[in-house]
């Protein structure tokens, strides 16, 4: 992670995640719990403000002290979150892409010339219509997708730094 702090980092989630709210719902819900969540760190590399205030609670309630191997969750920066966020979503457009390629392939090697695909529970129990798509139109517009979401993404990443 950069130790640079980007002004603003948090309004650029806000405004991501918002976008995301309406667009992507069940992925803004994670994005948002995984930041929620925050990180695990050793007692030993709490940052010495956090340490203190977590001592400081612990000597009030009567308890020990913070051992150095004991975790303790810690929430994520802003930069951090802006991180996860933009990590988050070149990796699900990359995904996107790498299924549909994959798809394509698989469709290739099988001897199987129609591009439409046809997805369907394998028993009768269905209770939804099956969803279907036309293999190379999908590939080619993942492939758009993913060269904008990294188009997009980069200029924070630069500043931010990646998750990974």
């Amino acid at each position: 992670m950069s130790e640079v702090v980007v002004q603003g980092s948090a309004e650029v989630v806000d405004e991501i995640l918002r976008t995301l709210d309406r667009e992507l719902p069940d992925i803004a819900a994670q994005i948002r719990e995984e930041i929620a969540r925050g990180r695990m760190v050793k007692g030993s590399k709490l940052p010495e403000s956090i340490r203190q205030d977590r001592q400081d609670a612990l000597t009030a309630q009567r308890l020990g002290r913070i051992g150095k191997d004991e975790l303790a969750e810690v929430p994520y920066t802003d930069d951090e979150s802006l991180a996860i966020l933009c990590d988050t979503l070149l990796t699900l457009a990359h995904s996107l892409t790498a299924n549909r390629r994959a798809l394509l392939g698989l469709l290739v090697d099988h001897g199987i010339h129609s591009g439409h695909v046809t997805f369907a529970q394998p028993d009768e129990t269905q209770t939804a219509e099956p969803s279907s798509l036309q293999i190379e139109g999908e590939a080619g517009r993942a492939e758009v997708m993913f060269r904008r979401v990294r188009s997009l993404i980069e200029p924070a990443r630069e500043e931010v730094g990646s998750w990974h």
